[in-house]
């Protein structure tokens, strides 16, 4: 199969194969916009080119780092927008979730601590 450029176009089951996502991630990312399919057969199936192959692999990529889908969406389709702020954003988030989940673990820690000494009498 292949579109009026030239270009080899994929089924779901093929993509699904292909990246390792299910069919309702495809199906998904195509009903809000952020991976829309290239094309549809005459009986509405999806049809997707290997650009949306790079793009779904760029995607897994921004999920990996904690992106949201939203956050995601206007990264790939918002001209001028500015990666660099977005990556420094997100650094800053994640620290604050580092530092906080420290502070959570000396309590913990410290509960156990407090506990195992109570039994030891």
């Amino acid at each position: 199969m292949g579109d009026d450029k030239g270009e080899r176009l994929m089924t779901v089951n093929e993509v699904v194969k292909l990246a390792g996502v299910s069919k309702r991630t495809l199906q998904y990312y195509d009903s809000i916009g952020l991976l829309p399919a290239d094309q549809r057969t005459d009986k509405g199936y999806r049809l997707f080119g290997e650009k949306a192959v790079e793009t779904l692999g760029t995607i897994s990529y921004y999920k990996s780092m904690g992106f949201e889908l939203k956050e995601i969406r206007e990264i790939l389709y918002t001209e001028g927008y500015d990666i660099v702020e977005a990556l420094e954003r997100k650094r800053e988030q994640l620290k604050r979730e580092y530092d906080l989940a420290g502070e959570k673990l000396k309590k913990v820690e410290k509960a156990l601590k407090e506990m195992l000494d109570l039994d030891v009498t």
